[in-house]
């Protein structure tokens, strides 16, 4: 079962901002003290608007880094207006949780299959470390709130999408139907386990290792702000 296009467009996710450039050898890798600071990478709420669709997604990410703390992967869960189903990543894993009411005893049946994909978060990293500065403001990122200092570029599944910045606040990505705003919650979420009756899936998410522009991307420190 694939997820649907909704869904998918919900790479269009998750974040904004350019990283200063850091004094190393190879830019792309993080120092001991960026590896410190990947560690306290907090959760994540997005709401994704598409305009075209009249449709919403709320998206809570839960940021899993790895033991060297040079990689993460991010397990969550989506949901979308009007919609009986919920989006799981747990583990590496995704599925899909569909409840079914019945009118005529109101007993819901709820069930579970797995994802061959989630993009929602398996996009999450590689959207960061491909972020690039512009050099100029444009009329949509003025409209959105952006400035020139904090506007970012960056390609997702083939679309273009701008991505700005507001320190600890959060961040905004936008192109053409679709807008993201993407919070830094304040406490992480609890412990995101697999959907009761959840079958055994194919593993269709791993961990991408971070570069400094993503994790300025990931935790909102050295975002410029207005």
């Amino acid at each position: 079962m694939r997820v649907p296009q909704a869904a998918t467009l919900l790479v269009a996710l998750h974040f904004a901002t350019f990283a200063a450039a850091s004094a190393l050898v190879n830019p792309n890798v993080l120092s001991s003290d960026q590896r410190l600071q990947l560690g306290k990478a907090p959760s994540l709420f997005l709401q994704v608007i598409l305009y075209d669709e009249s449709t919403v997604l709320k998206v809570f990410a839960n940021p899993i880094v790895s033991a060297d703390k040079t990689s993460v992967r991010y397990d969550g869960f989506a949901t979308i207006t009007d919609k009986e189903s919920t989006y799981l990543a747990v583990d590496g894993d995704a599925y899909v949780v569909e409840t079914v009411g019945n009118e005529s005893t109101s007993v819901a049946t709820r069930t579970v299959q797995c994802l061959e994909s989630i993009a929602p978060f398996n996009s999450i990293v590689s959207a960061l470390n491909n972020a690039s500065f512009t050099s100029g403001q444009s009329i949509e990122g003025e409209a959105m709130g952006c400035t020139s200092a904090n506007e970012y570029k960056t390609r997702i599944g083939g679309k273009n999408l701008s991505l700005c910045g507001s320190g600890s606040s959060g961040l905004i990505a936008y192109g053409g139907s679709i807008a993201v705003f993407v919070e830094y919650l304040e406490a992480p979420l609890r412990h995101i386990t697999a959907p009761p009756g959840a079958p055994a899936c194919d593993t269709v998410e791993t961990a991408t290792i971070v570069t400094p522009t993503a994790l300025t991307l990931m935790t909102g420190k050295g975002i410029v702000q207005d």
